[in-house]
């Protein structure tokens, strides 16, 4: 009797040996350091999503505040070929800039390339006088990009039955996004409008800063935390048991 158990005990670890080859090696400790690690590249790339999408879904409409005001004082048919510039080069580049851009770049780094130029466009705007204006819609053709990158990191992290499930959750933060854009921004635009009627763009540059400092610490996790789901990494533990 006891030899049948400790042959049925040899032949469990014998199987648990081999399924641990078969899968790389992966432990119960690796994979529940892969998933904080997933876990947090989720939690750093919603934060960044979050800075970035609540100035930049109500830009357009404080733009228009903006230049019917001091010291523009722009009329419709003015203020209508700005924002169809604006609109006409982030097509343009949204298409062709892209594609050129993921030849040679990752996600990450164009979404914080992206964001980097974009703050850079509410600087100038915040502090543009007459025809200095005219610069923002080229420097800011980059603007949408970071929010489109950050999607697809996150959806690249996601399974494929969940990719749903984590549209419908951007969706609802676009939702909040967009709200809370809108009351803040116009509170900052009435309540410093006396001291600097731009300075809501400088708000703006702040906030995408923010989320460029969370897009950095994304790249860091990427790329120096282990992730036990990497094909290398799989492929050396394998070499390494073999």
């Amino acid at each position: 009797m006891a030899v049948e158990i400790n042959g049925d005990l040899l032949s469990s670890e014998n199987e648990t040996t081999r399924l641990l080859v078969e899968n790389g090696g992966e432990t119960l400790t690796d994979v529940q350091n892969d998933t904080k690690v997933k876990r947090m590249k989720y939690i750093l790339l919603v934060l960044s999503f979050l800075f970035l999408t609540i100035p930049y879904f109500n830009r357009g409409g404080m733009e228009i505040l903006y230049q019917m005001g001091q010291p523009f004082c722009w009329s419709s048919k003015k203020i209508g070929w700005f924002a169809a510039l604006k609109i006409s080069t982030a097509s343009v580049f949204g298409v062709a800039g892209t594609y050129l851009l993921q030849k040679c770049m990752t996600d990450d780094i164009i979404a914080t390339l992206g964001t980097i130029i974009g703050i850079a466009s509410y600087v100038v705007e915040g502090f543009a006088k007459q025809s200095i204006i005219w610069l923002v819609p080229v420097i800011s053709a980059t603007s949408g990009l970071p929010i489109l990158m950050i999607r697809s990191l996150m959806s690249s992290l996601t399974p494929a039955d969940k990719q749903g499930a984590l549209f419908a959750s951007i969706g609802a933060l676009d939702t909040v996004c967009t709200l809370i854009g809108i009351v803040s921004s116009n509170d900052i635009y009435s309540a410093t409008l006396t001291i600097m009627n731009g300075f809501v763009f400088e708000i703006m540059a702040a906030f995408s800063l923010i989320g460029v400092i969370f897009l950095v610490a994304y790249i860091f996790v990427s790329r120096l935390m282990v992730d036990t789901d990497s094909e290398d990494d799989i492929t050396n533990r394998v070499t390494a048991d073999e």
